[in-house]
């Protein structure tokens, strides 16, 4: 955490988040940037005081404007912007899910190696097995405490295997001069499996999707039941339709697009009782969660998509049994 000093004299302090980490950081999750770019691995070295800050901090202190190259005062200290991000709200935050699978990304973002050097503090999770043995910011540097999150892009299986190779030989000379005691137990995650490891889906909600998934199905069924009494009602007019020179096939398409219809209008109708539903937990829980609970277009999209679908796949026996209905039946009885 830290303060962002305004340009303005009347105006108030920020406070803000920010992350400390290496360049490769936007090259390996690939922001997206609006104005200019990260910094590269002469700046880590050389711990320039830089900073890449968020679209909202640069319209709260520049006002919008291409702020590369300006100072910006965090924490009683000025950094260079070299870049400002556009907007970019991963859900779920996979590169710190140890620190809030959905919280908001960070405001600004600056060199790792900022922090040792400008002994800044930290607000995030950290993890001792050992007392510390010294007093001050290089006795925390030099103890058994675990602060730090790693990444590393392997796009290889051989990439892998020779990355956890060299884990394996790092634990293993440790253990000679005395650290790491217990057994060797180092893997490596793919992002989905770190997702999972961490439990960023709880288990109530995957009972959640397995309920509404049911729930789907029976909604199918009584779909299926609705269009066959509604067919079967009209059997006179298809056998008339067909004694005038209707082919089956074209019987069929009509009545698919009226089950495809109806699929749009439960589909709808089905946003509007969603989106209430997401307003109603808004209210209820605030700000913190409008990254969370949203109603974006590809959920738009996948919804009407999926009503569509399943109208058509529910409508697919009515149908054929609409489409074979003898005519001589009918008319005779006509």
């Amino acid at each position: 955490y830290a303060v962002i000093a305004p340009k303005e004299d009347d105006a108030l302090p920020i406070e803000v988040t920010g992350r400390a980490t290496f360049g490769d950081f936007f090259q390996m999750f690939e922001p997206p940037f609006l104005y200019g770019s990260g910094w590269n691995r002469e700046v880590d070295n050389t711990e320039q005081l830089v900073v890449v800050i968020s679209r909202e901090i640069n319209e709260k202190v520049f006002g919008g404007k291409d702020s590369v190259g300006e100072y910006i005062e965090i924490g009683n200290r000025h950094y260079q912007v070299v870049g400002v991000l556009d907007d970019y709200h991963p859900s779920p935050k996979f590169y710190d899910v140890t620190n809030g699978a959905f919280s908001e990304p960070e405001d600004y973002y600056i060199p790792f190696n900022l922090v040792a050097s400008l002994q800044l503090d930290r607000d995030g999770n950290t993890n001792c097995w050992k007392p510390t043995q010294e007093d001050g910011w290089q006795g925390f540097l030099n103890s058994e405490c675990v602060w730090i999150q790693f990444w590393a892009q392997l796009p290889t299986q051989a990439d892998q295997e020779n990355y956890l190779s060299f884990l394996n030989d790092y634990a293993n000379q440790q253990k000679q001069l005395g650290r790491f005691e217990r057994p060797l137990n180092n893997r490596i995650n793919s992002v989905m499996e770190w997702l999972e490891q961490q439990e960023v889906v709880s288990d109530n909600a995957k009972v959640i999707m397995w309920l509404s998934i049911m729930f789907l199905v029976v909604c199918l069924l009584n779909t299926i039941g609705i269009l066959l009494t509604k067919f079967s009602t009209k059997a006179g007019e298809i056998g008339l339709r067909r004694a005038l020179g209707a082919t089956k096939a074209a019987l069929f398409v009509q009545h698919i697009l009226e089950s495809a219809i109806i699929g749009v209008a439960g589909g709808a109708l089905g946003l509007l009782l969603a989106f209430g539903g997401l307003q109603g937990v808004r209210s209820l829980f605030g700000d913190d969660f409008d990254n969370l609970v949203k109603l974006d277009m590809n959920m738009f999209l996948t919804a009407i998509g999926l009503a569509i679908i399943s109208a058509i796949l529910a409508g697919l026996y009515p149908t054929w049994r609409a489409c074979s209905i003898q005519p001589a039946v009918h008319l005779k009885t006509q």
